[in-house]
């Protein structure tokens, strides 16, 4: 492996491993797509519904067709980040993502520019919104997510797992955080002020991507893991008769395969479809909290409260089913995922005291918390990082798309009969159903290297 020099600075050049640096870099960027998160974009709601005089019916609208046109475009995302990597991609992105954020503080004006052509509000506000959704969704959650993480995850082979965890772990506070830093500058300033300042800080940001992120560290004659590589390792096939003396599996990517072999695969299927309706499942029950909670009889305030100590259940599932993925089979997530999905369905189903609250609790937690491993881990580890960038900016293109379409599924059986009850006893025989096929693509065959 040679030693690649790369203006300003050389990996192998450092007195420690870059992997590090690349992990402290890579959470910075994950972090920086918060205002492209549905978390980050529900703090201006209200704000973009006063001045462009719309209803929330049309702004929720605008958010699915922006949120789902940008899933339509991360596939092909995906491809360009295996040709030109990281660090290219990743400057773009945080470079669009800034931009984007600094075009949405004109978002009013760009609508009465477009009014003076169409005529009317609502068409030109609708078109304003989505065009404006789109870039944030597109640069925020889907590009700079995906090359961060994608990034991360070359860097580290048999620690893949504890350094998911740490990202996990970092992520899920600072999107927890976001939402207060947002509102506090915008109470101590305004909603555009507030954009401003945060499309200059992800500019910023675009500079130490450039400087900092680094796709391969063969590229620079540097190994994953580093030092920690040479650490002996056994390997591990069969994991429930052993739990109690459990040991590191050894390397934990796959074999390089292409997208169109992946796609042959029940495995695969099963990982995706499973990532897909939590990512349906999980958006839905943010988007539509105090409408769950108030059908059910309970208060605005409890609604709202759910997810602090959900966020701290996240956290130690995270933690813990990362770092367990160095030392079990990652087949075992998709049956753990879903039977959470399960959990979180029957849990709105029988909201109805403070008690019950509880239930909602632990299961969007473990829910979230699994969300890490499934999305993250199992893609190198079943497919190779050959074509990673390929493979995950399509299975995140089939998760954005449920995240546009989950709170609308919910809203309209809601329409039809007053409450969640109906929609989530429709969804849990799928959910069901994949775990089902998780468990019997487990029992088939488990390799090491395979997962």
């Amino acid at each position: 492996m040679s030693k690649r020099r790369v203006f300003p600075h050389t990996p192998a050049e450092w007195p420690f491993f870059y992997g590090w640096v690349v992990l402290a870099v890579g959470a910075m960027g994950t972090l920086a797509t918060a205002p492209g998160q549905t978390i980050g974009v529900s703090v201006f709601n209200d704000f973009l519904i006063e001045v462009l005089s719309i209803n929330r019916v049309l702004l929720s609208t605008a958010y699915m067709i922006g949120t789902t046109t940008s899933a339509v475009f991360l596939a092909r995302a995906g491809r360009v980040l295996d040709r030109r990597g990281s660090r290219v991609v990743g400057t773009v992105a945080a470079a669009g993502l800034g931009l984007s954020i600094f075009g949405m503080t004109q978002i009013d004006r760009a609508a009465a520019g477009l009014a003076s052509v169409f005529g009317g509000t609502v068409i030109p506000a609708a078109i304003a919104l989505s065009f404006g959704f789109f870039l944030l969704r597109f640069f925020g959650q889907g590009v700079l997510m995906l090359s961060s993480r994608n990034m991360i995850l070359k860097w580290f082979d048999r620690s893949r797992g504890k350094v998911n965890a740490i990202l996990g772990v970092t992520v899920t506070l600072g999107f927890s955080y976001a939402p207060r830093v947002f509102e506090a500058v915008i109470r101590a300033h305004s909603w555009r002020v507030a954009w401003a300042l945060v499309g200059t800080a992800v500019l910023g940001f675009a500079v130490v991507a450039a400087v900092f992120y680094r796709d391969n560290p063969t590229m620079y004659g540097l190994i994953p893991d580093g030092p920690l590589r040479d650490r002996p390792k056994r390997r591990r096939v069969w994991v429930p008769r052993r739990f109690a003396n459990l040991t590191p599996i050894g390397a934990t990517t796959g074999e390089d395969r292409t997208l169109g072999e992946a796609r042959k695969t029940v495995t695969f299927w099963v990982f995706l479809l499973v990532l897909t309706l939590s990512s349906a499942i999980g958006t839905a029950f943010t988007f539509h909290v105090v409408s769950i909670f108030e059908t059910a009889g309970l208060s605005r305030l409890s609604a709202v409260a759910v997810f602090l100590p959900a966020s701290v259940v996240g956290i130690v599932v995270k933690f813990i089913s990362s770092w367990a993925s160095d030392y079990v089979p990652i087949r075992i997530f998709p049956i753990l995922h879903a039977a959470a999905l399960v959990l979180h369905l029957v849990a709105i189903i029988v909201l109805r005291s403070p008690a019950t609250i509880v239930l909602v609790i632990v299961a969007h937690g473990v829910m979230q918390g699994l969300l890490t491993v499934n999305a993250s881990l199992a893609w190198p580890r079943l497919f190779g990082l050959a074509q990673l960038g390929t493979i995950t900016g399509f299975t995140m293109t089939w998760t954005v798309i449920g995240s546009a379409v989950g709170p609308y599924i919910f809203s309209v059986f809601f329409n039809l009969s007053g409450s969640y009850t109906l929609v989530s006893i429709i969804l849990i025989p799928p959910c069901l159903v994949l775990a089902g096929l998780a468990i019997w693509a487990y029992r088939r065959h488990v390799p090491v290297t395979r997962g």
